[in-house]
């Protein structure tokens, strides 16, 4: 397995770094584009079955799209960890390598956690309940998809200060 892993790594080494750095980047411009951009034009609607209906929409196409490049930057990143044999060398880059994962995994689980979330305000829209649908709605948008992408800048920062300690290419 590690040689297949080596292998894959060396022969394919610059689209891995493209789908790892490109699956930041996605991830990062959906979460602000959502938050700051489409967002509030959403909240502004004031028929509110219109208004849940097309945040509802939103957040399935945002949540499907988004677990897909997570996936993506998630196995590509670990590829380059394998390949790499985990052995940085200096404990400070084990350290970042470390919080670079935790970073990934806590994204994952922002992420599930706003699936959940979509899930129950669409009970609430179903059942006419609007002012429960508009909490959770408001939560999710304003809240959890803005650290969504706190910690994708992190995971930015967190990326270049380990290249800058090792260069992984």
């Amino acid at each position: 397995m590690e040689e297949f892993i080596t292998y894959l790594f060396r022969e394919f080494h610059l689209a891995i770094l493209y789908i790892y750095a490109l699956s930041i980047v996605l991830l990062v411009g959906s979460s602000f584009s959502v938050s700051f951009l489409v967002g509030p034009i959403l909240f502004s609607i004031k028929i509110p079955h219109i208004k849940y209906e097309k945040i509802l929409a939103l957040l399935r196409r945002f949540l499907c799209f988004n677990f897909a490049i997570l996936a993506a930057g998630m196995i590509s990143g670990l590829i380059i960890s394998l390949a790499n044999n985990f052995e940085l060398g200096n404990p400070a880059t084990d350290v970042i390598a470390n919080g670079i994962y935790g970073v990934w995994i806590f994204m994952g689980a922002n992420l599930g956690f706003m699936c959940l979330k979509a899930r129950e305000a669409k009970k609430h829209f179903s059942a006419k309940e609007n002012i429960q649908a508009n909490e959770i709605l408001d939560l999710t948008l304003r809240y959890l998809l803005v650290f969504n992408l706190i910690l994708g800048v992190s995971l930015i920062y967190l990326n270049l200060l380990l290249g800058s300690k090792q260069c992984l290419f």
